[in-house]
């Protein structure tokens, strides 16, 4: 509701700024500055903050000082300005302590479409559909990547992907194996 009154917007930037004046490697002071200049259309100073954002994120190798949930913000955010290899570094680092997060698998599944690694995005999405997932709008954005993945992996993929779904049921695990050579990555 502040943020309706006259001069909010100023302020906010200020309040920003004062942030990163006492610590310019603030997770949430960059991280708001990247909204904010998100929200002005100022894309150049969004991505600079990204940037920030990504270099802050892998300097915390131990995940101690900022929380899952402001990491996966933070990667939204890269998404959707399309720093596609800055937010897949970051999702590695999270990969490492939380591997059963299907929102995370999802994530790096289309950083790894869009930055043209077809394989390994289509096994992160197989990886995403082995996790319980209730969040409809995400499975449906994991099909919707899937039929894409397929249409340019061929039928290797599909073959693969039914035998994927037929270990499933039977306990067996080995369906990572479909690099052959000569295919894309």
């Amino acid at each position: 509701d502040l943020a309706m009154l006259p001069g909010a917007t100023d302020n906010c930037l200020l309040f920003i700024q004062k942030c990163l004046a006492i610590d310019k490697n603030s997770f949430q002071g960059n991280y708001q500055l990247c909204n904010y200049c998100l929200n002005k259309g100022n894309m150049a100073d969004a991505i600079s903050s990204i940037s920030k954002l990504a270099e802050i994120m892998l300097a915390d190798k131990d995940s101690s000082k900022i929380s899952y949930d402001d990491r996966m913000n933070g990667v939204r955010l890269m998404v959707e300005v399309e720093k596609f290899q800055e937010a897949s570094k970051c999702l590695k680092t999270l990969d490492e302590d939380n591997s059963n997060i299907a929102e995370m698998k999802y994530f790096q599944a289309f950083c790894d479409f869009k930055l043209k690694h077809y394989k390994t995005s289509f096994s992160y999405l197989q990886e995403f559909f082995k996790l319980q997932n209730s969040d409809n709008e995400l499975v449906s954005a994991a099909d919707e990547l899937r039929i894409e993945l397929e249409g340019i992996l061929g039928e290797s993929v599909r073959r693969q992907d039914e035998e994927f779904e037929g270990s499933e049921e039977s306990g067996d695990t080995d369906w990572m194996d479909i690099e052959e050579e000569g295919e894309p990555t």
